[in-house]
């Protein structure tokens, strides 16, 4: 039998094409939002004379990308204040969304992932050639090389390509808002 009341909440899901837990795709308009809000902190932190706050200084890497941007943020007396009328109600908000963004522009910066897996690839064969490596030497580098191999190609394969393709629109003045 059909269950009207259960069915509801099914079909404003279907209607409005919220899905709960689901992120929605990055387009170059959000990320020139987050670029907006971006560069509003960056006026509050000279308001603020912090001098050396800056949105990428505390990145170590791709995977602490979203804790770094959450970080600096919550240097600033208050960030919630500034990123609000950008459309950010959260700092927690504003450090996801650029941590996605960071990690398609480094997907992108990364270039063709066919032409870097040759590159390893071809790695491989130079260390396999070595006459001056033992075999444990050869061993080891290769190893390496093919974790190295593995974690790009997770990586690649975990940035949507419709956050690629927003983050492109915007690659060069992201490269500008983001550098040190």
């Amino acid at each position: 039998m059909f269950n009207r009341r259960g069915s509801v909440p099914v079909l404003m899901t279907l209607l409005t094409g919220a899905i709960p837990g689901a992120v929605l795709a990055l387009t170059p308009e959000r990320v020139d939002q987050w670029q907006e809000a971006t560069r509003a902190l960056q006026v509050q932190a000279a308001e603020e004379e912090i001098a050396e706050w800056h949105p990428t200084r505390e990145l170590r890497g791709v995977g602490e990308s979203e804790q770094a941007f959450r970080g600096v943020a919550e240097e600033l007396e208050a960030p919630t204040a500034v990123l609000e009328p950008h459309g950010y109600d959260e700092v927690a908000a504003w450090a996801e969304e650029g941590a996605r963004i960071y990690r398609a522009l480094i997907a992108l910066e990364a270039g063709d992932p066919r032409e870097l897996q040759a590159q390893l690839e071809q790695a491989i064969e130079q260390i396999e050639e070595n006459p001056h490596l033992g075999d444990a030497a050869k061993a080891e580098i290769i190893a390496d090389i093919r974790a190295q191999q593995e974690r790009v190609t997770e990586f690649l394969g975990s940035v949507p390509d419709p956050d690629r393709e927003a983050v492109a629109a915007r690659q060069r003045e992201l490269m500008e808002l983001l550098r040190p």
